[in-house]
């Protein structure tokens, strides 16, 4: 079987407001209110290359096989390039 993702909505407070991001996390780690490690800036710049704490903050069911997710990820690149 397939590694399983959720869809999850992150949250972090930089110098007084508040920065939300949207990534597919592990779904055995998708827990909200859990704090979770990303590597770098999430606009995918390589400006800052260090480990940035975020808080989950929605972690919606259902869970989607590694290969979905690939192909959401892969259709929202084509649609931003």
């Amino acid at each position: 079987m397939s590694q399983l993702f959720k869809e999850c909505e992150l949250r972090r407070f930089v110098e007084g407001r508040v920065e939300r991001a949207v990534r597919w996390l592990d779904a055995d780690e998708a827990d909200i209110g859990r704090v979770v490690y990303l590597p770098g800036p999430v606009d995918g710049s390589t400006d800052e290359c260090k480990t940035v704490e975020w808080e989950i903050v929605s972690a919606p069911d259902p869970a989607l096989p590694a290969e979905i997710v690939e192909f959401f990820e892969a259709e929202a690149e084509a649609l931003t390039a």
